[in-house]
């Protein structure tokens, strides 16, 4: 690190500056991934540069080029920052179990795209890197914007990136106000923040998803209309795909674009309050049973509190709490039948269940985070990490111990999926034939 790099080593890592002439200081490789983190973590974006040419390469290289470059070539491998943390061989350590260690909240990258100016129609995508799941999405939002609020409250953001130029004054403030810790960036509208039609195009790179596009995710191809001779984006879900390609066009900076859209994890963004079907949407009536399916209603402490859903529990007026007549004609209390707080845990009671319940605790203890391991070894098997990302050009000084490291995560999988493997045989023995169990089959 050096000279104002060097300085913010120095204050943020507790690091000391180096002899010579100007400002720099270090670690060594193996600690990469511990130092980077801290940066990350007070806001920082973190670019890792490697030696990616040998002195004797670099000889061959003039001489082919007819060059007299006296430094070897270095590349920027990977850039850092809160919505990009991703967790490979440089991000941990030799430690059995690290990955489990590190903080497991989901946090994600998000891109939002807004249309319309009365009603206001959101497009979403976000992306938690740790796994490689994306999603998005579409909806409207009322003047107080409650869906985008509950969006962020459901799915905690890490960083944003927004159009410039292309943001209301009511959506910035909730930036501002609810959002306010939160690193946000903005992208510049059509050549960062692509269209929706420039999106598709980039999908159909070979290095993503490739030109056939029935072998696209499912959730991707609901959003093309396919009448047309070239497949477009469905104008109902331009934004989305808008979004979409700010999300890629950003991890393609960070150089994690193919790590992430190869895993091929895209799921669609349903909100939980919907304010109504989008104008262009067109249902078949609905009567009976079927016109209530699927439909939520929101509630908050407060609301719940108002209509007596559940016993008060106190709070600012704490007499309340102690109000028989209230808490006897609570909501939860007239439907709940239970003579003692273990009726209506009955089966987790049983003898039967108490001993499932002691293996399959012993054995989920030994599971590691699987998704995050399944996400670090597809990026190690990628060909395109193995010939064309920058990582396998760098020069590294402990490549032995970073290959000890892959081969530990894909033995601790294996291991992992084998412990799943008997829990499922367990319930199987204890409790019978599971096929219409939709937890146990899915």
């Amino acid at each position: 690190m050096y000279h104002m790099d060097a300085v913010i080593g120095v204050e943020n890592l507790n690091l000391n500056y180096m002899r010579g002439g100007f400002a720099h200081c270090g670690f060594p490789e193996v600690a990469y991934g511990r130092f980077a983190d801290q940066l990350v973590n007070r806001g920082f974006k973190v670019a890792r540069v490697e030696q990616t040419e040998t002195p004797s390469q670099l000889e061959s290289r003039n001489k082919a080029e007819k060059a007299n470059d006296k430094v070897v070539r270095r590349e920027v491998c990977n850039i850092a920052t809160s919505g990009t943390r991703t967790y490979g061989v440089l991000d941990g350590n030799d430690q059995q179990g690290i990955i489990e260690l590190m903080d497991s909240t989901a946090r994600y990258l998000y891109a939002v795209a807004e249309r319309g100016s009365d009603r206001m129609e959101y497009g979403v995508c976000f992306v938690d890197t740790t796994v490689g799941r994306f999603y998005i999405g579409r909806f409207l939002d009322s003047g107080t914007r409650s869906a985008l609020r509950t969006l962020f409250a459901h799915h905690q953001p890490a960083q944003i990136l927004y159009e410039r130029g292309r943001v209301s004054a009511s959506t910035m403030a909730v930036y501002n106000n609810a959002l306010s810790a939160v690193a946000k960036e903005a992208l510049i509208p059509k050549k960062e923040f692509l269209t929706a039609e420039n999106t598709l195009k980039l999908l159909a790179n070979e290095k993503y998803f490739g030109g056939t596009y029935e072998k696209w995710p499912i959730v991707l191809l609901k959003m093309i209309d396919r009448s047309s001779l070239v497949p477009k984006c469905d104008p109902a879900y331009e934004a989305s795909m808008s979004a979409l390609g700010a999300v890629i066009w950003y991890l393609k900076r960070c150089l994690v674009d193919v790590d992430m859209i190869s895993m091929r994890q895209f799921e669609l963004y349903k909100p939980v309050d919907l304010t109504g079907p989008l104008p262009e949407e067109k249902e078949e009536p609905k009567t009976g049973e079927a016109l209530w399916r699927g439909r939520r209603l929101v509630l908050d402490g407060l609301t719940l509190k108002h209509l007596n859903i559940v016993p008060p529990v106190g709070g600012i007026n704490k007499f309340v709490a102690r109000d028989p007549v209230t808490a006897k004609y609570a909501l939860f209390n007239v439907i709940n039948k239970c003579i003692t707080p273990a009726d209506a845990i009955q089966w987790l009671t049983e003898a039967g269940s108490k001993k499932f319940i002691q293996r399959a605790t012993e054995c989920l203890r030994k599971v590691p985070d699987l998704e995050r391991l399944v996400q670090k070894i597809h990026t190690f098997g990628l060909k395109y990490r193995a010939e064309e990302h920058p990582d396998s050009r760098a020069q590294m000084f402990e490549t032995m111990r970073y290959n000890k490291r892959k081969i530990r995560d894909l033995v601790q999988a294996l291991e992992g999926f084998e412990r799943v493997l008997e829990l499922r045989s367990e319930f199987m023995r204890n409790f019978g034939n599971i096929s219409r169990s939709v937890c146990i089959s899915n």
